[in-house]
């Protein structure tokens, strides 16, 4: 069992105590993302200037990120949450080729989101699509915030994709889809284009700009 600030989140034997940050203290993360002042322009770390991140947990890259949002600088008008697979190297200081993609989605003229509030089925950091999935992926406190921002925003868009690089953990990748579907309004959930070939919604690093927004069922 999980505890987080009095909270019961997760039910998954004995209790673990928490840094501040939420992160059990025997777990470490080899692909926290690194300071790159001074270093060369690496493409898709460089935030669209059009955009700005407003809010990052942790505040500092850590083991575990459990929300991005970032605003399209002086728009105002409808909010998205977009539930990704697991966030790679972005930041409050940096993006990732997936979060700008699907910025560029949002800021078409078709389209239009001008918040874009990002969440995880796996709050762990990995640029690598084949790291282990089991209790500590998820992250202590993801489902709370999940369930919480998702109930903020206009539309949610499920983005996590195939299992690609989880192909002996599909279970329990499709298990923990099942999990944090019942954290949502059915009546929010929508996909950006068309189901991949497996049936999964297609991830945001593929998304076109011409692609439409469909409900999700």
């Amino acid at each position: 069992m999980v505890v987080v600030s009095g909270k019961i989140l997760a039910n998954k034997g004995s209790v673990l105590s928490l840094d501040v940050e939420g992160v059990p203290p025997n777990i470490v993360n080899p692909y926290l993302p690194k300071n790159n002042k001074g270093s060369k322009r690496i493409e898709g770390k460089n935030l669209d200037s059009r955009w700005k991140f407003v809010e990052c947990v942790p505040k500092e890259p850590t083991t575990y990120r459990y929300l991005l949002k970032a605003q399209l600088k002086e728009v105002m008008g409808r909010s998205m949450a977009v539930i990704q697979k697991n966030p790679s190297t972005a930041s409050c200081q940096q993006s990732d080729p997936t979060i700008g993609r699907v910025l560029s989605w949002a800021s078409d003229s078709r389209h239009l989101y001008p918040t874009v509030v990002f969440l995880n089925l796996f709050a762990f950091r990995s640029p690598k699509p084949n790291y282990p999935v089991n209790e500590n992926s998820v992250g202590p406190q993801n489902n709370e915030y999940i369930k919480d921002r998702t109930k903020d925003v206009d539309v949610v868009v499920v983005a996590w994709g195939n299992p690609n690089g989880l192909a002996k953990e599909k279970e329990r990748y499709d298990q923990r889809i099942s999990e944090v579907l019942r954290l949502i309004d059915k009546n929010q959930l929508h996909r950006v284009g068309d189901l991949t070939k497996k049936g999964y919604p297609r991830h945001g690093l593929s998304w076109k700009k011409n692609f439409g927004l469909e409900k999700f069922s």
